[in-house]
């Protein structure tokens, strides 16, 4: 694998997500807490691009509801301008990082000048969550010619299955990052289902595997 080829993808890595005492917390989502600080530093370091998902909600989210039945519908989380709404320290993207809203429509996006972007959804799905996806995600290929998405984050059986579902079909091939991915219980995970495994554009591995696949 060549680092040229490959841009890592950040799921949802937020507080309310990632700690225990956050508004909808993953289970075990601690645990891979210094895998996720291990993936920001190597990216840093080889100037690998990073797309940071993130949900941003407000009160009139169709994800959320007072009765919630933890499949289409949550609790209310990630709230507009809450804290809730940030990442955590282990992948916080720079103060420079390129935003890319999905309360607005963008004519075009500066991809060279930015290393980090910020892409924020009010759906499961980024590429339906965000009206700007699928003119970005071009973009980002064709100026740079990366066609290799590695992705990791929360939740596996939720918005990290739509992202990596959501890659192939653009035709990109992906990695998932398996010691960096926890999953909402209750809820069928992709990671153990033939579909998955028998993709041969998608390949799971740990991050010590994949940096041992680098070259």
């Amino acid at each position: 694998m060549e680092l040229g080829k490959v841009f890592f993808w950040n799921v949802d890595t937020q507080h309310d997500f990632m700690d225990e005492d956050g508004l909808l917390p993953i289970p075990s989502a601690g645990e891979i807490l210094p895998t996720l600080e291990k993936i920001t530093a190597f990216a840093r370091e080889n100037g690998i691009p990073v797309v940071n998902t993130a949900d941003y909600h407000y009160e009139d989210s169709e994800e959320l509801s007072d009765e919630p039945d933890g499949v289409n519908t949550f609790p209310a989380h990630c709230m507009a301008e809450s804290v809730g709404a940030t990442f955590i320290p282990q992948t916080a993207p720079s103060d420079d990082a390129l935003l890319i809203s999905w309360e607005e429509v963008y004519p075009d996006f500066d991809i060279n000048s930015h290393r980090e972007f910020i892409a924020t959804k009010d759906a499961f799905d980024i590429f339906n969550g965000n009206p700007n996806m699928d003119d970005f995600i071009e973009a980002l290929y064709d100026e740079t010619g990366r066609d290799t998405a590695v992705v990791y984050g929360v939740s596996g059986n939720v918005c990290v299955k739509y992202a990596v579902e959501g890659l192939r079909e653009r035709e990109f091939k992906v990695i998932l990052l398996t010691d960096a991915v926890k999953s909402l219980s209750g809820i069928p995970d992709p990671i153990e289902s033939d579909e998955w495994k028998n993709d041969e554009g998608l390949k799971m591995m740990t991050f010590n595997e994949f940096c041992e696949s680098v070259k």
